[in-house]
């Protein structure tokens, strides 16, 4: 757990999570305090070993908010306990990974006459010793080793924990014992409370102690100085944990660090419960709630496969970054994980909706999520509403969706996805809304948020929406059925996350459905088919940007039109009004624009005048609206689009909106 302010700030607290192999050796304690004789290095090396356990310590390293570790993946530190007492081991060293309690044998290089704990201390130094190396790091199987991968199988230890709390201080103590035992106190609450009461903490705070000083920020050292102080405190496992408090020291990069499905605990002067309860949560065996800024092509989605992790900025739960204010509940994806959130799961390949109504985070014995296997992992959908311990960051309230992952540790993990992806500021407003709905990436299932109350109720069920949403696309757009190949492209880009208006516009500025265009007008302006070299050549001009409006005033200014209108002005024009506003024109307008024709000799924007006109864009737009939406277009609707295609919007883009809307998706 990292701090990121000693200030009066809010936030004082995060944690970068490093799983770390500490070696525990069993038996082979060696009383020993001194340095071996320089002469010891002349004399041919020897081979020495210790043996015992591996415990796997989450390392939490300070970062300030908003930068630091970007990857939510744990880093691990080697540590090794010989009879109790710690000891680092080189950084580099390669540790098999394994299950706290897992047996190992460390083999090192050593001058004569060097015991195994003596050269692990020499090989660990900051400045290189040449009296030892270490060799290799080997698992051993026992029934230790058996004993604890059957811990870690059956995941977090439910029933009774011990809590005891060792402050040590090489000068001024910073806090009471009284408030220790509250710090303790309130730790033990909140376990109880998240595990409904599965996981009772005793607690018992020891009296200051003192060290020698200047101490340091190496955890090992801490952790035997305060043991050594404090004889008769048991070592710490699985459900006996050991939390060593010292006064804040601002050279340490950590608020707290602790073993993970161990019972270590380390405290840099951060009395609060966000510290001692997240360190507690990886004695569990938690990883932290990070969040996932996700990509599909230039456009952001809540989930792709190209996706950048921060970690800790779930800042509404406990195993995010810490702060003085009341420690938020576990997101359900962390709460399965330790067996404590009630779900309903739902299958990839469920054939019918669900319907499940969720309670708020802070009701521990009701249904609290929706769980989604998916490739990657497992998507859970929960309610966090902003209320009780939840008040954190009041703009997220609602419904939220998180991927749990394990790294490579094994570690659970979750991430928090941005439900609202088309918002100027990524996860300004993370929850999926009421009325929205979100299809699950690489399943066959679509979330909808049917309504937020007390509860929040979502349906889950098969993406069939999606595919009938498609189909009707293509018989509105290009009258046919979709290809198998289309409607697979289009329905994953939407399972994926890709907002409904790119894929639209795709498919509006697609070869097929310009194509289309142009054929039309010269069905209804030359009243024949195109040539292919026609075809080809007004769609390279409207991909070097030539809109449909453009390309019409082209048939109508062209001599084949003028020859078909009679070859007169008169003529022409008549054919104008019929062709483009759908009326005949009155003696006075033909008038008029022959007489401007005279003047100038300008077809094409005597033709453009007509076609941007906002009689004729009215009905045009009208058109689509009847088309797409079954129905007549407001005024508000027709003012606005009719706007948009006079100051040179194209009707593409257009016409992708109408299909990307709500009320197109959602028509039967």
């Amino acid at each position: 757990m990292s701090t990121s302010s000693r200030s009066t700030s809010a936030v004082v607290g995060t944690c970068t999570a490093r799983s770390v192999a500490v070696v525990v050796v069993t038996g082979l304690l060696v009383a020993w305090t001194g340095s071996v004789a320089s002469s010891a290095t002349a004399v041919p090396p020897v081979t020495v070993t210790v043996t015992g356990t591996l415990e796997n310590v989450v390392v939490d390293n300070d970062r300030a908010i908003g930068t630091g570790a970007t990857d939510g993946a744990t880093a691990v530190e080697p540590f090794v306990r010989v009879g109790g007492v710690l000891h680092d081991l080189p950084h580099g060293t390669a540790v098999p990974p394994g299950p706290t309690g897992e047996d190992v044998q460390v083999t090192l290089a050593a001058a004569q006459g060097v015991t195994g704990a003596q050269a692990l201390d020499l090989a660990a130094a900051d400045v290189v010793d040449p009296a030892a190396s270490v060799l290799d790091v080997l698992p051993l199987a026992s029934a230790a080793t058996s004993a604890a991968v059957a811990a870690v199988t059956a995941g977090v230890v439910l029933g009774t924990h011990t809590l005891t709390i060792l402050p040590v201080t090489g000068g001024a103590q910073d806090v009471s014992t009284g408030q220790l035992s509250t710090l303790a106190a309130d730790t033990a609450a909140y376990w109880s409370e998240q595990s409904a009461g599965t996981v009772a903490i005793s607690y018992s705070v020891r009296a200051w102690a003192s060290i020698a000083d200047p101490y340091t920020c190496d955890v090992s050292a801490l952790y035997n100085a305060a043991m050594a102080a404090n004889p008769g405190v048991a070592a710490p496992s699985l459900t006996n944990h050991v939390l060593v408090y010292f006064p804040y020291r601002a050279d340490c990069p950590f608020a707290g660090r602790a073993a993970l499905l161990g019972g270590t605990i380390w405290d840099n002067g951060a009395p609060l419960v966000d510290v001692t309860a997240h360190e507690f949560g990886h004695n569990l065996g938690l990883g932290h709630a990070n969040e996932t800024l996700c990509t599909s092509g230039a456009s952001r989605v809540p989930l792709s496969g190209s996706c950048t992790n921060t970690e800790y900025a779930d800042r509404a739960d406990l195993m995010g970054y810490a702060t003085t204010q009341r420690s938020g509940n576990l997101n359900s994806g962390l709460a399965d994980a330790l067996g404590f959130a009630h779900v309903t799961t739902i299958p990839a390949g469920t054939s019918s909706a669900v319907t499940v109504d969720l309670a708020p985070l802070s009701q521990m014995s009701a249904m609290r999520a929706v769980k989604i296997p998916v490739p990657t992992g497992n998507v859970f959908v929960d309610f966090r509403p902003a209320a009780g311990r939840d008040v954190r960051v009041p703009a997220w309230a609602g419904v939220q969706v998180h991927l749990r992952t394990t790294d490579g540790s094994g570690i659970p993990t979750t991430y928090l996805l941005d439900m609202q992806p088309t918002a100027p500021t990524p996860f300004a407003s993370p929850q999926l809304p009421a009325g929205a709905s979100w299809l699950v990436p690489g399943t066959a299932l679509i979330v909808t948020v049917i309504g937020v109350g007390s509860t929040a109720r979502v349906q889950v069920g098969p993406n069939a929406t999606v595919s009938q949403y498609i189909t009707r696309v293509y018989s509105d757009l290009f009258g046919r059925v979709p290809d198998p190949t289309g409607l697979q492209t289009w329905t994953t880009a939407l399972g994926a996350g890709t907002p409904r208006i790119a894929v639209a516009n795709a498919i509006t500025y697609s070869t097929e459905y310009r194509s289309g265009l142009i054929g039309m007008a010269y069905h209804d302006f030359l009243a024949r088919a195109p040539e292919p070299a026609g075809l080809a050549s007004w769609l390279a001009a409207m991909n070097r940007g030539l809109t449909i409006e453009q390309m019409e005033g082209g048939f109508l200014a062209s001599p084949e039109y003028y020859a078909q209108s009679g070859g007169t002005d008169a003529g022409w024009v008549n054919r104008l009004y019929l062709h483009v506003l759908g009326r005949t024109a009155a003696p006075s307008e033909v008038a008029s624009w022959v007489s401007h024709l005279a003047a100038t000799g300008d077809k094409f924007g005597v033709s453009m005048g007509f076609l941007l006109s906002t009689e004729r864009l009215s009905t045009v737009v009208d058109g689509q609206y009847v088309l797409l939406l079954g129905r007549h277009i407001d005024p508000s609707g027709r003012q606005t689009w009719v706007g948009l295609i006079q100051r040179g919007a194209r009707d593409e883009a257009i016409i992708g909106g109408i299909i990307a809307s709500d009320e197109y998706y959602a028509r039967p």
